[in-house]
């Protein structure tokens, strides 16, 4: 091994060795009430931003454009069907396939698609906060740190980001597929068998979200900086799954599959602020103890991927949030970073309270206070709002959604969804997705002319929009029908159903 001038680097070869800043017993040193106390705090957290989302994962109605996308391609692989079986026109699949695949396998249990990607997602939620515990055990040989980390992550998401706990989606599967290949990376650091498991299971992650390439590409600059050896073994097995799972792609689901993924979007370059923003500012405190804790390491262990994921998923995830569509889900991979990097920072706690008269009362309050009193902030808006919820709010909300997928199931013909999972519901397939046309438009690749032709001569027996009753009913340009396919829908049809969130339209 390279020796540097002065001192030598930390061997990424032994499966023990920590980082400097996370020595192996200091946790049984700490006092054991403050820890108690800090447990039973996260924990109450943890259940109070949890149970609302949890509870809703039964409802049949949709929680967002996404549940339709991905339950109406899942249904296709289900059935056998090619997911890029035909060129993209006005609806592309802009997803690899494994995801669809897994719900199609499970729902064969559950006879319930979009429930069964809901569990799905709830789950690698869940199963991301286990994957950090182990890896920061792995790094601090505490299992204290550990559960410390995984609970910042079980917290900050349903404080952060509600939406996405139980959401039909594939991007927290893919994330627990690449926090597993991670895992996989430091299992054991000699073992070439591990080696190639967390190169096959990265590729399993990029072939369920393209877009998860932080965690891979840190695995890669710490192997090119500790061992070429090994890292042309792990970029050998990456590639030979990586070729495995695209020959089966285009084998069972179509030829393609690339047209699909090359979905156009616009980019603005003011939506990565939208969402950097508000995600520095919830992670400030922790987002800050990162950054110390980094320029404070002097050697470069098996934690050095932290030095460079760090940085690398900040920029990547900043790139992707961009793109329209897109949003904070793609900072996930540095808030895990994020908190991984808190638990290898928690010995230093002890340094930060040494001297104070109140040792236990002060180890406590910085335990529990500055890398969640955000979440605490979120939690007295949203406890209010959480228990005042109206008992029958989702059995409402589930007949609203089911008299209006009804109500276009009776309309013979081809129908156009806002809410994908209205067309699913209803039978009607999926021809159409309105937020591909609006990218397909805005990005130049179809005239904006082509699309209100197609409204004008009636393509559609039924048109739902999403409407709030409180909206006045004009046409307007909306997020996703630009004004002249407004003027084009309200020429050509007229208002036949309206409820509290949908309005449908018919030929007139």
């Amino acid at each position: 091994m390279e020796k540097k001038k002065g001192r030598v680097p930390a061997s990424p070869e032994r499966p023990d060795s920590a980082p400097p800043s996370a020595p192996r017993e200091a946790s049984a040193a700490a006092p054991s009430l403050p820890w108690t106390l800090t447990w039973f705090v996260l924990a109450l957290l943890f259940l109070t931003l949890v149970w609302y989302p949890a509870s809703k994962l039964s409802a049949h109605y949709s929680f967002g454009s996404n549940e339709g996308f991905n339950t109406t391609f899942a249904a296709e692989a289900a059935a056998g069907v090619p997911i890029y079986g035909n060129p993209p026109v006005y609806s592309y699949a802009n997803y690899p396939p494994v995801s669809f695949h897994l719900i199609a396998w499970l729902s064969v249990f559950t006879h319930d698609i979009n429930l069964t990607g809901r569990w799905i997602s709830f789950f690698a939620y869940l199963a991301i906060g286990g994957l950090i515990a182990l890896i920061v055990e792995r790094l601090s040989r505490s299992w204290r740190y550990a559960a410390y980390s995984g609970l910042c992550w079980l917290i900050w998401i349903p404080a952060f980001d509600v939406g996405r706990v139980g959401l039909n989606d594939p991007h927290l599967l893919g994330v627990a597929f690449s926090l597993a290949g991670l895992y996989g990376f430091l299992r054991d650091p000699e073992s070439t068998r591990w080696l190639c498991i967390s190169a096959a299971v990265f590729a399993v992650s990029l072939f369920t979200k393209q877009s998860l390439v932080a965690f891979p590409a840190a695995v890669a600059i710490q192997l090119a900086l500790t061992s070429r050896r090994r890292l042309a073994i792990w970029l050998g097995a990456a590639a030979a799954a990586c070729v495995i799972l695209l020959l089966l792609t285009l084998a069972l689901d179509g030829k393609y599959f690339f047209d699909h993924l090359m979905l156009p979007r616009a980019y603005y370059l003011s939506d990565i602020w939208a969402s950097l923003g508000p995600y520095l500012y919830f992670v400030q405190v922790p987002f800050v103890v990162a950054i110390v804790w980094a320029c404070r390491i002097t050697t470069i262990g098996s934690a050095g991927f932290l030095l460079w994921g760090f940085p690398l998923a900040h920029a990547v995830g900043a790139f992707y949030c961009g793109g329209a569509g897109a949003g904070v889900n793609h900072l996930f991979d540095a808030m895990i970073l994020t908190a991984i990097i808190v638990g290898l920072a928690l010995p230093g706690v002890g340094q930060v309270i040494e001297g104070s008269r109140f040792p236990r009362a002060a180890l406590t309050f910085v335990l529990v206070v500055p890398c969640f009193l955000t979440s605490l902030v979120v939690l007295a808006r949203r406890l209010p709002a959480d228990l005042g919820h109206n008992p029958n709010e989702v059995a409402q909300a589930e007949a609203e959604f089911t008299g209006v997928s009804n109500f276009l199931r009776s309309q013979p013909g081809p129908a156009l969804c806002e809410s994908l999972l209205l067309c699913y519901a209803a039978g009607k397939p999926a021809t159409y997705d309105p937020f591909v046309v609006d990218q397909l438009m805005r990005t130049g690749r179809i005239p904006q002319e082509q699309v209100v032709q197609l409204i004008a001569r009636r393509q559609f027996a039924a048109i739902q929009i999403d409407w709030n009753a409180n909206e006045p009913m004009q046409p307007s340009p909306r997020t996703r029908f630009p004004g002249p396919v407004m003027r084009a829908l309200f020429s050509g049809y007229q208002l036949a159903l309206r409820s509290g969130k949908y309005a449908v339209f018919t030929p007139r």
